[in-house]
């Protein structure tokens, strides 16, 4: 789908940094985002809905490019000028410091210095302050090292609620088509 964007677009027009995306700023209201940028978004739809199970208002805001979703901001900031709290890219045309990107074959994610990591509910690839999911599944060997890793972790946050998930997973413990499906990025 994007792959003309891949072949023409510098690597790092569209990295994810503290604070935004290249030269975007996401720390401002969403109401002074650019109404498009080029090669990234031609559009962004903002969207508030009612949180029912926490309570609370989030607001999405969906950026597209000739119709594809490339990614989606959540905000969940009160009041009239809303700011993002994280952004999801879904499209390979936004990319983590380090190069990685949706649809990124894992063995190469890997390669770039990404690590398997888990904290309290989040669980994936992670680079800095982004989380990098999945699609694909583990071999049965990696599946064993995952799930003593797992236990491991559990048996420590009983006596230390601050343990630090500790795992030698990598790309050799994932079947071979296995790939990023997105990059959740936080503010």
């Amino acid at each position: 789908r994007f792959g003309f964007l891949l072949n023409t677009m510098p690597i790092t027009e569209f990295v994810l940094k503290k604070g935004g995306l290249g030269n975007l700023d996401f720390t401002k209201p969403i109401s002074q985002f650019p109404k498009s940028v080029r090669g990234l978004y031609d559009k962004f739809e903002v969207e508030t809905v009612l949180n029912e199970m926490e309570g609370y208002e989030e607001t999405y805001v969906n950026f597209t490019l000739n119709g594809e979703k490339v990614m989606t901001g959540v905000s969940d900031s009160e009041g009239a000028e809303k700011i993002l709290s994280s952004l999801t890219a879904e499209a390979p045309i936004v990319f983590t410091p380090k190069g990685v990107y949706p649809g990124m074959p894992l063995k190469e994610a890997f390669a770039r210095g990404v690590t398997f990591a888990r904290e309290g509910w989040m669980e994936g690839l992670k680079e800095n302050n982004c989380w990098i999911n999945y699609e694909g599944e583990m071999t049965p060997a990696g599946q064993q090292k995952y799930q003593k890793a797992c236990d491991s972790y559990e048996r420590k946050l009983n006596t230390n609620p601050n343990a630090t998930f500790v795992s030698n997973i990598t790309a050799g413990d994932f079947k071979p088509n296995a790939k990023v499906f997105n990059i959740q990025f936080y503010f």
